[in-house]
This record gives C-alpha cells, structure tokens and sequence, in this order.
C-alpha cells in the first residue's frame, strides 16, 4: 500500500467511526426521554444536525469517550431547550 492510499484508508475509517457516533448519539438521546428512534428522527433530526454544523467538533467529542457524556448532554439542553 503507497502512503495515499494508507491516508485514504484510516480516513474512510474515522468518517465510519463518526457515523457510528452520531448515530449512537440519536439512539441514546431518543432513549432518554422514552421515544421510539424513528419517532425521535422525525422530530428532532433536523435541530440535531443544525447543531453538529453550527458545531462540527462536537461530533470528535461524541466520539471521545472522555468528552461523550458531556457533549450529549449540551446536545440534549440544546436540542429539548
């Protein structure tokens, strides 16, 4: 493997790790107030993604297991305030 491709490579890898974080993020924000995921997604999808734009390191801390719990709830107050 050339260089590029390694780059390449452990990039598609951490884009992957972040889907799975954004996505674990909805599933445990849906849990948290009691509400089906795809009932969640319908509702608050849109002001969950405006955050992670207006934010985007919020999406690294979310996948931080050091900064998760805190990321999620500054998510939470924006998202239900």
């Amino acid at each position: 493997m050339t260089g590029l491709e390694d780059f390449t490579e452990v990039a598609e890898n951490h884009e992957q790790e972040l889907q799975a974080a954004r996505n674990s993020a909805q599933v445990e924000l849906a849990e948290g107030i009691n509400m089906e995921l795809g009932d969640w997604i319908s509702k608050f999808s849109s002001r969950f993604d405006e955050i992670l734009i207006d934010s985007p390191s919020m999406l690294e801390d979310l996948l931080d297991k050091n900064t998760h719990t805190e990321t999620i709830e500054e998510i939470r107050a924006r998202i239900y305030n």
